[in-house]
């Protein structure tokens, strides 16, 4: 986990002494490089918002190609290692040095502040709900993005949320008030339609303390009990 260097002094075969130095840029960011494209970008250290901000854009780079928003992926991260890391390792001698590089920043740098400033329309991070709160939307998903609420949050949503110009249909994720899924589904309108009926009738005995309307279209929606 931690680069060394050594300086040796030999006669052919016979070392004579041997002293720790500090390793140069230049010695030791090929050697950074390197291991992470053997071991892969799991080396660095990832964490929940850098991987939701390369989900966004890449989902956004698939939906919306004609705005030129660059390749996220893993594969493109990895043939492009020294454009976009190989200047920030500077210093870098050890494993817990390189996780310590925001990852977050990096990637928005490779998107740019142009492409920046409309991310947050184009694909949002949060979605405001009916009752009032906000929500994170998950782009990690291989369905995503997927926006978990309970059902009673949702009172009144008709249509389904889009992201990406209205490109991709959120996929939502209804839960029950103990916060299991009691419906997946891209269409709302069709939930509330024909499904909505017969999860009320299976869960209000369950859930006294829960609104379950005849009519949810024109219910208020709420996360709070009765």
């Amino acid at each position: 986990g931690r680069i060394t260097a050594a300086e040796q002094e030999r006669i052919g075969a016979v070392q004579l002494s041997s002293r720790q130095v500090a390793a140069s840029d230049a010695e030791a960011v090929p050697l950074v490089l390197e291991q992470i494209r053997r071991q892969g970008l799991g080396l660095l250290g990832w964490n929940a918002p850098a991987r939701q901000l390369q989900a966004r854009a890449r989902l956004t780079a698939a939906l919306l190609p004609e705005e030129g928003w660059p390749d996220l992926s893993d594969t493109a991260l990895l043939d492009s290692l020294e454009d976009w890391l190989g200047p920030h390792l500077s210093g870098i001698r050890s494993l817990q040095g390189l996780q310590q590089i925001s990852l977050v920043q990096l990637l928005q740098e490779i998107i740019g502040w142009k492409l920046l400033q409309s991310l947050d329309s184009v694909a949002p991070a949060y979605l405001t709900i009916p009752s009032g709160r906000k929500v994170a939307l998950d782009y990690t998903d291989q369905d995503g993005p997927v926006l978990s609420a309970k059902l009673q949050e949702l009172f009144g949503l008709s249509e389904s949320p889009t992201v990406c110009r209205g490109r991709r249909a959120v996929l939502v994720h209804l839960l029950s008030p103990a916060g299991r899924p009691v419906a997946v589904t891209r269409d709302l309108q069709g939930f509330w339609e024909r499904g909505y009926q017969e999860v009320r009738k299976e869960l209000r005995g369950r859930y006294p303390k829960h609104p379950w309307p005849d009519d949810p279209w024109n219910a208020v929606a709420t996360h709070k009990t009765k």
